[in-house]
């Protein structure tokens, strides 16, 4: 939901084939495809060769710590379970389904140098200052890792002066200085996001390697915090996309291709797919402007999606 003060807060209607609406795609119309789903499958008694838990959490976007206590609820559920669907809304594509997600973790880069007078910037005693390092170890970062496959890190906030103060939640940073003084303190607070655990932690031992080699008279700390897994791409995965893409043909409704993991955000269903034996996500209802004041959903993909979750659920029921 958004703040108590935004003007986003009522579900409304644009026109025969859109409504707008905090969450109304994402994923709040998931929920409704997945009770569609259900509903019509119990309607001809079709729900008792399945054993489906539903989990639902509220606190996706800002989940409490530590994570495998918030999470703990549909951890068990996915140990307990053979597959695992997610209703996001995914790329809002309904040709494309997602196999496999980036992890989501954030990262804080703390810098200090010593302050003096601008003119004594480089010597012995004053060194590069902090601004110089900050630079020098984002520039690091930029020139060894970019290139690699899947794996970003975006600096959501920099900020440096002569005074700082800076404030994690909600994240902001207030900073004064002069133009003829060196400043003292730099900040940096970023997020990572990877493929697998390998790729992360690789990821990480390199940031860390760049932000130890300090310029003259200047201090670095890097520091991260992990949050969401990556949902790793399986053949697992990709054989439940199979089935769900015949399921797609079969009704009419053109063919299902796996998404570029590079679009894909961090999703609650990477808690789960370590535990089963096949995961798919992108199943909710699509639309678009996810987690803006625009955000809104198609209703023509209603059908579409209903029917695709119903019909696969049957399929695997008679399939195991």
């Amino acid at each position: 939901m958004f703040e108590p003060d935004s003007p986003f807060q009522r579900f409304e209607r644009i026109d025969n084939e859109r409504v707008r609406g905090p969450g109304v795609a994402d994923m709040k119309g998931g929920i409704v495809v997945a009770l569609t789903a259900l509903a019509a499958l119990n309607k001809v008694d079709a729900l008792r060769n399945l054993h489906i838990t539903v989990v639902l959490h509220g606190d996706e976007e800002d989940a409490g710590e530590p994570l495998d206590l918030a999470r703990g609820t549909l951890i068990q559920a996915a140990k307990d379970a053979d597959i695992a669907l997610g209703l996001e809304n995914a790329a809002d594509d309904p040709a494309t389904m997602v196999t496999a997600r980036r992890s989501s973790s954030s990262w804080r880069l703390q810098v200090e140098g010593t302050t003096a007078h601008s003119s004594r910037i480089f010597s012995p005693e004053v060194g590069a200052g902090a601004v110089y390092e900050m630079a020098r170890i984002l520039n690091g970062f930029y020139e060894q890792l970019h290139e690699q496959e899947y794996l970003t890190f975006n600096p959501g906030l920099t900020a440096a002066g002569a005074q700082l103060e800076f404030v994690p939640e909600p994240l902001q940073a207030r900073v004064s200085g002069k133009d003829n003084i060196v400043p003292a303190r730099a900040v940096v607070s970023g997020d990572l996001r990877s493929l697998s655990l390998q790729q992360r932690e690789q990821a990480k031992q390199t940031m860390l390697a760049i932000a130890a080699r300090n310029l003259p008279q200047t201090r670095a700390v890097l520091e991260f915090q992990d949050s969401y897994p990556p949902m790793a791409p399986t053949e697992g995965n990709r054989r439940l996309l199979q089935m769900y893409d015949a399921v797609s043909r079969d009704l009419g409704f053109g063919t299902v291709t796996e998404l570029n993991p590079s679009r894909a955000g961090a999703a609650d269903i990477s808690f789960a797919a370590d535990h089963v034996e096949m995961a798919l996500d992108g199943l909710g209802l699509l639309g678009g402007g996810a987690h803006t004041p625009a955000e809104f959903a198609d209703l023509r993909t209603f059908q579409v999606q209903s029917q695709r979750l119903a019909v696969l659920l049957y399929r695997l029921s008679r399939s195991r």
